[in-house]
């Protein structure tokens, strides 16, 4: 088995394969050969390579799998772009342009949007930016996440979305964790530290969120957005 060095993200997929039985691989973005190893997780051995992004240094980053498993969504830091692959083909089927720098990335439940944290954007009201991606059309729209304090860029970071797809969570370099309404794309803060968030997830029940933050797992409740625990 051999995957290209700097391995950025990892994620894993369940599709249907040549036989009946399901088949699991793993989809690892390589940022330092700019692709992603396909691999087969029962037998270690890597089935397949893809390029992605645009350009000649893209850094795929982040990686999310549809809720079906049918699509690969990757993040390129430095091509501002996120590519889209068919499983059942293990091709790039789609180069879709974000916010600059886009790093984290999630898919909401019913797998019709995904979120991508813009760490470089910046809107005309100096605000950051994740994008919003509607997997039916490809189209973008964008959410800005207000700075905090006023005047410095809140930087994205990672995101993860709760399991009713009502809300999403936004780690960002200044210690914050942005909440996104996905019906209204209202946005409320919290501050958790001063370290940069960049990884979040959410407890199966949607009542906790988990943070990392340096050296720290800091536990949120999700209904009153308090830090309720802390582990180093």
């Amino acid at each position: 088995m051999k995957i290209k060095r700097c391995v950025a993200g990892i994620a894993l997929a369940l599709h249907l394969g040549s036989v009946s039985a399901l088949a699991q691989n793993a989809y690892i973005t390589n940022s330092g050969s700019n692709t992603v190893s396909v691999l087969n997780t029962a037998t270690r051995i890597v089935i397949g390579t893809i390029s992605v992004g645009v350009g000649s240094t893209p850094r795929p980053y982040g990686v999310a799998i549809s809720p079906d498993g049918s699509r690969v969504y990757v993040t390129n830091q430095f091509s501002n772009s996120v590519s889209a692959i068919d499983t059942a083909t293990e091709t790039l089927i789609a180069t879709i342009a974000v916010g600059s720098g886009p790093a984290g990335v999630a898919i909401t439940p019913d797998g019709s949007k995904v979120y991508v944290a813009n760490q470089s954007s910046q809107d005309s009201n100096n605000n950051s930016t994740v994008s919003v991606i509607n997997t039916q059309t490809n189209a973008v729209t964008t959410v800005p996440i207000p700075s905090s304090p006023p005047g410095i860029l809140s930087r994205p970071l990672g995101l993860a979305v709760s399991p009713d797809g009502r809300k999403v969570y936004v780690g960002t370099e200044l210690g914050m964790v942005s909440v996104i309404d996905t019906v209204s794309n209202s946005v409320a803060t919290f501050k958790i530290g001063n370290i940069p968030i960049k990884g979040v997830t959410v407890s199966p029940d949607g009542h906790y969120v988990y943070v990392v933050n340096g050296n720290f797992v800091f536990v949120q409740s999700s209904q009153v957005g308090q830090i309720t625990k802390a582990y180093r």
